[in-house]
Parts: C-alpha cells; structure tokens; sequence
C-alpha cells in the first residue's frame, strides 16, 4: 500500500478518471446456485431444479436465475448459505 501512494504521490503512474465515461450497470445475469437451508419457502420451491434433503438440510440446486430474484425467494429464511455455481456438474 505504501508503494502504491508513493507511485501515485510522484505521478509515476498517470492517474485517470473521467465521469464523461461511466456506462449503467444491469444486473440481469442469470446462472445456476447451491442453496442449503433448513427450511424451503414456497417462493424458493419454484426455483428449485434438484434438491436433496440430508439431517433436516435441504440441499438444493436452482434453476438458471438471477440473483435479484434469487434474493427475493430467500429473504424470508433464517439461516442460507448460498454459492454460485460456475460451471455445470
């Protein structure tokens, strides 16, 4: 961190912003998720692709999805680990 001020402090590296170049952002992807919780909403039943149920956890693959809606079906849930899944099983 040091070295990065004291690049910067000397202009070694040009620093460049331009608020004329900023571009809107949609967060409109959509892409399969591991959820495990104890308890399934009906919200999240409806995105559920593949589900298998261990000691009261319900582990579960969704359904290709965005993220927003995925958050929108989990919010009422107490406890939810959720991860992204990148590539297909």
């Amino acid at each position: 961190m040091r070295d990065l001020l004291r690049i910067l402090a000397k202009r070694e590296i040009k620093t460049f912003y331009d608020a004329g170049n900023s571009y809107e952002v949609e967060n409109n992807l959509e892409n399969k998720f591991y959820v495990r919780t104890s308890e399934v909403s009906p919200e999240l039943k409806d995105l559920i692709e593949e589900e298998k149920i261990i000691n009261d956890e319900h582990l579960i693959i969704t359904k290709k999805v965005s993220l927003d809606n995925l958050r929108a079906s989990l919010g009422n849930l107490d406890k939810v680990f959720l991860a992204e899944i990148e590539e297909d099983l």
